[in-house]
């Protein structure tokens, strides 16, 4: 199954597939179930609910899963439409200011000790921060 989403250590991509036979197989009922998806991270199961018609609630206490829940289940053909030109104003934006994302997950100089993983380029985390 298809999903969409920020490859990381913890994430669910993987397991996909066996959380929902493990459901499928449980399930009593062909009617569209109501779910939630408790530690929705990405929204990757999420995403796999939903593709199987299912309405689905994510929750979870990462900041970011709001935003991917955005993306990925609620946005619509129509407020998609929106995208290209918010992508053109990022792309346009003053993208010199380093906030957290770039701190965090960026390799920056200087930095030593600090357990953080660097995965992302400074360029990278600074489109993201702005």
């Amino acid at each position: 199954m298809q999903t969409y989403g920020v490859k990381y250590i913890g994430s669910k991509a993987s397991l996909v597939e066996k959380i929902l036979q493990n459901i499928n197989r449980h399930l009593n009922s062909p009617t569209p179930l109501s779910i939630i998806d408790v530690f929705a991270g990405t929204t990757r199961v999420s995403q796999a609910f939903r593709s199987k018609g299912w309405q689905v609630q994510s929750s979870d206490l990462a900041w970011a899963t709001e935003a991917y829940a955005n993306a990925f289940l609620i946005r619509t053909e129509e407020s998609g439409k929106r995208i290209p030109d918010l992508i053109t104003k990022l792309n346009s934006s003053d993208l010199s200011e380093a906030d957290w994302i770039t701190n965090t997950y960026c390799d920056v100089s200087g930095i030593k000790g600090s357990g953080s993983v660097r995965m992302w380029k400074p360029t990278n985390g600074r489109r993201a921060d702005s």
